[in-house]
């Protein structure tokens, strides 16, 4: 079904793939880095997708036809993975860890919300939360940084107020958020 012949193009696109982790995925630019005919990047992006390697996190819209249009996030299923096929000379310092953790965080609630929607919010500034559980009425950000700015919430914040949600920052370390968000570090998830 898969017809694939040459393995070389899946590893380039692979390698893109762990660029773009935690990152929404512009399916033609990758086929057109990777060499592929978008046929044939649709074909094996489905394989990497199907196999599990790769997962998906659907942008949220309140309009449910405007989901299927929005780029969503790619997720490698092994986060760490993606260190094995990246130049770390490649990578501005420190934005791989955040997305690492930002995965971590993404399979660990796949795990412990099963049947869960999840999503992301973004606004058309790019300001972004990372995870919109829909049923519990729960947004969720996480940041790796040790030090964060005044504003660095305040996407949360107005999406949680205007949603109607409860908030959660994920956090490399403990920290006193304040401003009504809720935190937790990353090890107790």
């Amino acid at each position: 079904y898969y017809q694939m012949k040459d393995t070389a193009p899946d590893y380039r696109m692979f390698e893109l793939l762990c660029h773009e982790n935690a990152e929404p995925i512009n399916q033609n630019r990758v086929a057109k880095i990777s060499g592929m005919a978008m046929e044939t990047f649709k074909r094996h992006f489905a394989l990497f997708v199907e196999s599990g390697l790769v997962r998906l996190l659907t942008a949220w819209d309140s309009k449910p036809r405007r989901r299927i249009t929005a780029h969503p996030k790619v997720f490698l299923s092994v986060p760490s993975l993606g260190y094995s096929f990246l130049s770390y000379k490649s990578l501005p310092p420190g934005s791989f860890a955040g997305h690492t953790v930002e995965g971590y965080v993404f399979q660990r609630l796949l795990s412990l919300a099963p049947g869960e929607d999840i999503f992301y919010v973004k606004n058309s500034l790019g300001k972004e939360v990372d995870f919109y559980l829909t049923r519990r009425k729960i947004a969720i950000e996480s940041k790796y940084a040790q030090h964060f700015r005044d504003d660095d919430f305040d996407f949360l914040i107005s999406s949680s107020k205007e949603l109607k949600l409860r908030s959660l920052v994920i956090t490399r370390d403990s920290w006193e958020p304040g401003q009504g968000l809720r935190a937790m570090p990353v090890v107790c998830l």
